[in-house]
C-alpha cells in the first residue's frame, strides 16, 4: 500500500466517522425532554422565595444563610469551600466519608485521598 493509497484511506475512515458522529450528534439533540421526576406542585413549591434548600446529607431543611445544618452539622453554606476556615470543615467531611465503609475503594480513591493527606 502506498501512501497515496494510505491518504485516501484515512480520508474515507475520518468521513464515515464524522459522518456518524454528526448523525448521533443530531439524534441526541433531538431527544424527547424528560419531564421532571416530581409533580408540578412540588417544582412550584421549591420556586417560592420563602422555600427553604434541603441539607444534601440528611434533606433536613436549613436556613440558606447557614453555615452548617443544624440536624447533622455538615456544611451546607453556599461558599463554604472558599471561606479558608470554613474550607477545613468540608476537607474534614470529605476524608470522614472517605474512611468509613459507605465509600467504594478503587484505586483511584485511594490514590485521591493519599494525595489529599499529602497536601
Amino acid at each position: 500500500m502506498n501512501s497515496s493509497e494510505l491518504t485516501v484511506a484515512v480520508a474515507g475512515a475520518a468521513l464515515i466517522v464524522g459522518f456518524v458522529l454528526w448523525r448521533w450528534l443530531g439524534s441526541w439533540l433531538r431527544r424527547p425532554v424528560t419531564p421532571a421526576p416530581w409533580g408540578p406542585e412540588i417544582a412550584e413549591a421549591m420556586e417560592r422565595p420563602e422555600a427553604m434548600p434541603p441539607c444534601p446529607h440528611c434533606q433536613c431543611p436549613h436556613e440558606a444563610q447557614r453555615w452548617f445544618c443544624p440536624e447533622c452539622g455538615r456544611g451546607v453554606g453556599d461558599y463554604n469551600t472558599f471561606n479558608p476556615y470554613l474550607n477545613l470543615f468540608s476537607v474534614g467531611e470529605v476524608l470522614r466519608e472517605g474512611t468509613s465503609s459507605r465509600v467504594r475503594k478503587t484505586w483511584l480513591t485511594v490514590t485521591g485521598f493519599l494525595v489529599l493527606s499529602l497536601i
